[in-house]
């Protein structure tokens, strides 16, 4: 099983950096990161675009409108085809803890067998 970690952005920038730094350092390191910015006003988009990793896809798209409405449509399932079995989503200001994926992952796997 592999990972996709979706994180929905909406005028983050100030927390995006940090965030995505804590999704970089997971103890498990098979995953991808898709970062959806729904017409962000700030520079969020241009800090998602300075991380240099590989494993990075970043998706703009036109504000989709408040609240639920465009978050949910993120968060229900990623703009564009995963390339992963499992989607965890985040958010652009929130923080990973590093066995997060990994202990995620591994009661999937037990839930599975």
């Amino acid at each position: 099983m592999i990972v996709s970690v979706v994180v929905p952005l909406f005028n983050k920038a100030s927390y995006l950096s940090r965030a995505l730094d804590s999704i970089w350092a997971q103890e498990f390191a098979d995953f991808e990161v898709i970062v959806v910015d729904d017409g962000s006003t700030d520079h969020s988009l241009e800090v998602a675009l300075t991380h240099n990793d590989k494993r990075l896809r970043v998706i703009s798209q036109a504000n989709a409108g408040p609240g639920s409405r465009s978050q949910s449509r993120t968060r229900g399932r990623p703009p564009a085809p995963s390339s992963r079995s499992w989607t965890p989503t985040t958010h652009g200001c929130q923080i990973f803890l590093p066995q997060g994926c990994g202990i995620s992952r591994r009661a999937l796997l037990k839930l599975q067998a």
